[in-house]
């Protein structure tokens, strides 16, 4: 998988999500997923997010079909999200 989920800090209150290369949208259905059980998990009220785009942000073709999708719902614990490398 060209995504990979990790804790950034100990207190499991930042969640760095790192893209790398030619992710697809199952792939990413699939993280968001594994994100949203994470955050179920940590301790923290709430969970910011890193999400780092290694080799710049490359979207896989579908945006507009999977945009809704994606943003249609967002986690109670979910907090700011910063988006790097987004050129």
């Amino acid at each position: 998988m060209t995504i990979t989920l990790r804790w950034d800090d100990d207190a499991k209150s930042v969640l760095r999500v790192e893209m790398d290369g030619n992710w697809n949208w199952k792939e990413m259905l699939r993280s968001r997923q594994e994100i949203y059980r994470l955050m179920d998990e940590s301790p923290s009220a709430k969970v910011y997010m890193i999400v780092h785009f290694l080799e710049g942000m490359r979207l896989p073709p579908g945006m507009n079909k999977h945009f809704g999708t994606m943003t249609s719902y967002s986690h109670p614990k979910g907090a700011l999200t910063v988006l790097v490398g987004a050129n």
